[in-house]
């Protein structure tokens, strides 16, 4: 839903009291400068205007952060996108979030058992890790304290499985992700490309400006509007060997490709705007992965 500025200030403040009463959503307000804010609605604790420099201006009083203060007439319009969680096996709980018709997990995965309560191997020797034909997964580095930010890395084999994602939830296939760039504006044949496509949709998916390594990404006035929250997390080669923590971010997808060594996944980088598609690195390698909801 969408509130142009134009429209009574009044109708703003009650329809962010009805997203309070009835449902956990996120305020996206959308200014002229094509920037976008993004609010929690239950971190809200009031919302009043005041006279400011250039005139009217909406405060925005937060739990968790400072004011937000931005004047009216900057200002085009304000919506409201649909927040939830889910929770795994090891009691891990997970943002969630609506973007078109599909429900992304808005955080890496970090499971370390498949959902029959199969414990997955975490695998730290280089050696084995490029030997595997399993599923297995990994901190970046090997180093635990990567973890509760940027999840765990885990080959394909373990997606393979079907079993990695909590209950009710899968790992996309090739064609689900396509239809998550499309909502976010890519053409049905930029979705169809390989290699880098779209215009800025990977800034959209991007998230946490902070962990990023400085690069375009950052500067994109629509960095982080989905909610998707992507983070870059590096990846381990099928060596064993792991590169490119807060520049690059990888994620599976759930489809083989007709080449049995290698699958599908997405790619977001520091350097440009656009999200990258391939089947060309192969299963052994480590990558985050997001689940969508059945």
């Amino acid at each position: 839903m969408s509130i142009k500025n134009k429209y009574s200030k009044i109708l703003i403040v009650t329809m962010i009291l009805c997203q309070l009463i009835f449902a956990s959503y996120d305020m996206r307000i959308h200014k002229t400068d094509d920037s976008v804010a993004r609010i929690e609605v239950s971190d809200i604790v009031d919302m009043t205007f005041q006279d400011g420099t250039s005139g009217k201006e909406i405060v925005i009083k937060r739990t968790s952060a400072s004011d937000y203060v931005c004047a009216t007439t900057d200002i085009d319009s304000i919506t409201f996108q649909e927040t939830g969680t889910v929770t795994d096996l090891d009691k891990n709980t997970y943002k969630t979030i609506k973007i078109g018709d599909q429900w992304w997990m808005a955080e890496n995965l970090k499971v370390t058992q498949y959902n029959d309560k199969t414990a997955i191997p975490n695998i730290t020797d280089n050696d084995t890790w490029e030997g595997l034909s399993s599923g297995a997964y990994c901190a970046y580095e090997d180093n635990g304290s990567n973890v509760a930010t940027y999840g765990y890395l885990y080959n394909w084999y373990a997606v393979e499985t079907g079993e990695l994602a909590p209950t009710g939830w899968h790992v996309p296939t090739d064609e689900e992700w396509k239809e998550l760039e499309m909502a976010l504006g890519m053409s049905q044949s930029e979705a169809d490309n390989s290699g880098e496509r779209g215009t800025n949709e990977g800034s959209k998916l991007a998230g946490r400006a902070d962990l990023w390594y400085d690069g375009d990404l950052e500067n994109d006035s629509e960095f982080g509007s989905s909610g998707f929250s992507g983070l870059p997390a590096g990846y381990r080669d099928g060596s064993g060997a792991f590169y490119l923590i807060t520049a690059v971010a990888y994620f599976w997808s759930a489809s083989e490709e007709f080449l049995t060594d290698y699958a599908w996944y997405r790619g977001l980088y520091c350097s440009n705007s656009d999200v990258y598609r391939s089947n060309y690195n192969s299963k052994q390698y480590g990558f985050s992965v997001r689940c969508v909801r059945d």
